[in-house]
């Protein structure tokens, strides 16, 4: 009996990673839903060698919470802890700090895309100020340059009036 049970689970894994696969592709959703395929695959499997073998239910209750709660924790690590770092990384860019470390990364589900749209941004957005910071200034030579003529014309003319 819990040799069938495993073995159920063996012959699933694969048939699971090939369907979410197949709907999710390179999404973030494909390893949550496996993390949660497994799970289910994991209880049900549980669930038939308690109802064979008895196992007090305090200790299938416990195990199942167990079970829940890493599952938990390992898609909070998939998803929250790169949005968090992400969203972080916005917050610091959006109050001015335009050197905000952001590295392109390879992978191609939802949260990398979203890292490297933002990395694209702020590197941009760094071409720009600097394109700005050397318009301005070359704004401000030729305006001293304009004031300078402007000085030597009127020392001309106050000199063509006095004579």
């Amino acid at each position: 009996m819990i040799l069938q049970v495993f073995l159920r689970i063996a012959i699933s894994i694969p048939v699971t990673l090939l369907i979410l696969r197949i709907f999710f592709k390179d999404s973030i959703l494909f390893k949550v839903g496996f993390i949660f395929a497994i799970l289910i695959m994991v209880l049900t499997g549980l669930t038939r060698i308690s109802s064979v073998y008895y196992i007090h239910p305090v200790l299938i209750i416990s195990i199942y919470m167990i079970l829940g709660t890493t599952a938990l924790y390992i898609v909070k690590k998939i998803i929250k802890n790169p949005l968090e770092e992400i969203i972080s990384k916005i917050e610091r860019f959006s109050k001015g700090d335009l050197n905000v470390p952001i590295s392109e990364q390879t992978s191609r589900n939802e949260v990398s895309r979203l890292n490297n749209a933002l990395f694209s941004l702020s590197y941009n957005l760094r071409d720009i100020v600097t394109e700005i910071h050397k318009n301005s200034a070359n704004l401000t030579n030729a305006s001293n340059q304009i004031n300078n003529t402007a000085q030597q014309l009127s020392e001309v003319a106050n000199e063509q009036a006095s004579k």
